[in-house]
């Protein structure tokens, strides 16, 4: 998924070049290292809509600190929606009702990859101290452990004393139609084109995805927002801007075409 989002922003920087990009999962069977490869089709200027999500890209971050307990607009939703299904997936933004149910299914999942031998010490692991590291979550950038009465339950990467979170968060689940090795490169471009219009639109978000690891709860949070396969749980809402952790350097994820 990681990669299908970095498939999106080559895609938008062809754009910004005159051209509209294809993407092609998985192109040669014999490179198993090669899951994208990102082409030009044809020439054609940017659209305003491409011109605003690619000034959106270094903006762009996750955000796990508290949100402002002020509601996202319909309008804004549905254009998350759409960005979605610009890239073939699906946003349901979830009721009142249904958000109960998937926080619930949160704290199952959570619970269950507390069980498994390793998985602290793995999150501990991702966690890092200084601003040198590409990879990871930097300790600044948290708001504190997870607190037991936590209604929407976070991945404890440790810190201190936990922080009060919004009282009704908004989630969407974005889903695919299948499950294969294709679906999840498409679902990381369409994930990436609904981070970048949340923050045009001046929304910031945050990724849950432990639901999705466990199968259990990844089928009833499927059967919760009508059927397709969840690849991602998201919340949304207006926060504090921080800056961007640190990213691997482009000639790590990128790779000129032997072609070109």
């Amino acid at each position: 998924m990681a990669l299908g989002a970095a498939a999106y922003n080559v895609r938008l920087g062809y754009a910004l070049l005159g051209w509209r990009a294809e993407a092609e999962s998985f192109p040669e069977p014999d490179e198993d290292h090669l899951l994208v490869r990102v082409r030009p089709a044809n020439e054609r200027p940017p659209t305003p809509g491409e011109r605003e999500l690619a000034a959106a890209i270094p903006r762009r971050h996750t955000n796990r600190r508290p949100y402002l307990d002020t509601a996202v607009p319909t309008s804004a939703l549905t254009a998350l929606t759409r960005a979605a299904e610009d890239e073939a997936g699906r946003l349901t933004v979830l009721d009142p009702r249904a958000v109960g149910e998937a926080m619930a299914l949160v704290r199952e999942a959570d619970e269950e990859l507390d069980r498994r031998a390793g998985y602290a010490a793995e999150q501990r692991a991702w966690t890092r101290g200084g601003t040198s590291s590409e990879d990871g979550v930097r300790e600044d950038r948290l708001a504190g452990r997870p607190h037991p009465d936590e209604r929407l339950r976070r991945r404890d990467f440790g810190g201190g004393p936990a922080r009060r979170y919004e009282s009704d968060p908004c989630l969407a689940v974005l889903t695919t139609t299948g499950d294969s090795r294709y679906d999840e490169v498409r679902a990381g471009q369409a994930l990436q084109h609904v981070l970048l219009r949340a923050t045009a639109s001046g929304l910031t978000a945050s990724l849950y995805s432990q639901p999705i690891e466990v199968p259990s709860t990844r089928g009833r949070l499927g059967t919760l927002c009508g059927g397709g396969t969840p690849q991602m749980l998201l919340r949304v809402g207006y926060g504090l801007a921080h800056s961007p952790t640190a990213r691997r350097p482009v000639p790590e994820v990128l790779v000129p075409d032997r072609d070109d």
